[in-house]
Parts: structure tokens; sequence; C-alpha cells
């Protein structure tokens, strides 16, 4: 049986989003950074890129790539950095991704 040794913090993340992704990501970057001073596991919202509609998942979804190779992962490289500059332990929510054949899925990082 584990024991935890320390105690942590989780800062639970609620974001208004907006019909940019660029301005979504940079929003739950700051949110991130500043949830950051009181704990130590951020949680970030389903869908925080874009508007919860499937239009929106199809105009917003990521290719699946590796993020640290393709800038078309924009909100897992930030997700990936933000975590790393902070700290903390990031659970992003859910970002849409897109398959090849073209198929869009909620996806968690």
């Amino acid at each position: 049986m584990s024991v935890l040794k320390k105690p942590f913090k989780i800062a639970l993340v609620q974001m208004e989003v907006q019909r940019n992704k660029a301005a979504n990501i940079a929003k739950a970057q700051n949110m991130i950074k500043e949830a950051a001073k009181n704990s130590n596991v951020v949680v970030l919202p389903e869908m925080f890129v874009c508007n919860y509609d499937r239009k929106s998942f199809e105009e917003n979804a990521e290719p699946i790539v590796e993020f640290d190779k393709d800038e078309s992962a924009s909100a897992a490289r930030m997700m990936s950095k933000a975590a790393k500059e902070n700290g903390v332990y990031l659970i992003g929510g859910s970002i849409p991704e897109k398959r090849k054949d073209g198929w869009v899925y909620n996806t968690t990082a």
C-alpha cells in the first residue's frame, strides 16, 4: 500500500472560451500560471480551445502528431511547456484532434 508523504492541492480551472483558438490557448496558459501559485495539480476544462459544438471541433482540431515536432499542435505544446515552466502536473481537459482519415476525437492530454 502506498501512502502520500506530502499533501497536494488541485486547482480546477474554469474559463469562458471564445471562437478564437489562439486566445483560448493563451488564456489557459495564463490561468495555469496563476493556479500554479497555490497548487501542485492543475486541471483544465473539457474542450478549452473552442466552443463545444461539432463545427468548432472540426475547425479547431489539431492533427494527431508528435506535438514537440509539429507546429500545428499548439494546444499540446502549450500544455507541455506550461506544466514544465510552472512545476505542476497538468490534466489538460481535452482538445479536438483529427486523424488523417478525417475523424475528430475529444482527446484528453
